[in-house]
């Protein structure tokens, strides 16, 4: 802080997976009844959808089956493959199909805009992890109880909780992540949980600095003396 200088280089790709996939299995033990005998609804099968599967399975999760949707089904199947047999994988053909079969959702997606508006698809019996911010109409959102990360960061670049709100208010948002732990705001088990984190940067920051300690003392690293031209 005191020159600007970096500390180190670090793989961020991996660093942003893991927090993104931490956040979301803490909102998920937070915000859904049970860990145990549930479906698994992945909407978007790339590498965050993995590392979730993987955080939530680690936390204790068992799953009956999993369904999975992507636009391209190569990559669903893919998906399935890269679980080694861990849980049972089912290719859905729509969103729709997800839903109605799943009881934990996670969208993740590259969507650029909301492009599923069913809200009676997602009912009180579902906890969507909405990683990828911009997948549902306001319909859903307005049946639903809204959690975030930050308030202010959520309804930012054209997420779907950031539209919603520009039309309804900010109302449609029940409170934070940090709120629910807390036990200032209550769970809302009468409708669907979801929870749309925007990625606060600091989380990066907190899991490479546990990273780069971590290496450090494990030896594990690889220091370069020289990596500035004047060491002063």
């Amino acid at each position: 802080m005191a020159t600007g200088l970096p500390v180190a280089c670090l793989e961020g790709s991996a660093i942003s997976a893991a927090r993104t996939a931490a956040s979301a299995t803490l909102a998920a033990g937070a915000l859904h009844p049970r860990k145990e005998r549930q479906v698994l609804g992945i909407i978007g099968c790339g590498p965050i959808a993995k590392t979730v599967h993987q955080h939530l399975r680690a936390d204790g999760w068992f799953f009956r089956y999993v369904t999975a949707f992507d636009l391209d089904e190569k990559r669903a199947q893919e998906f399935g493959a890269s679980l080694d047999g861990e849980d049972d994988v089912r290719i859905a053909g729509s969103i729709a199909e997800v839903a109605d079969t799943a009881d934990l959702i996670v969208f993740a997606t590259t969507a650029g805009e909301p492009h599923f508006f069913a809200a009676r698809h997602i009912t009180a019996r579902h906890t969507v992890l909405h990683l990828s911010l911009r997948d549902l109409g306001a319909e859903i959102l307005l049946g639903a109880q809204n959690i975030v990360d930050d308030p202010e960061h959520a309804v930012r670049e054209g997420t779907s909780v950031g539209l919603a709100v520009a039309e309804h208010g900010d109302t449609i948002v029940a409170g934070t992540l940090a709120q629910i732990l807390t036990a200032d705001v209550a769970v809302d088990y009468e409708r669907p949980r979801i929870f749309s984190p925007f990625g606060l940067g600091v989380l990066d920051i907190a899991v490479a600095s546990y990273v780069y300690d971590s290496s450090a003392a494990s030896g594990q690293g690889t220091e370069v003396l020289d990596f500035f031209a004047d060491p002063a």
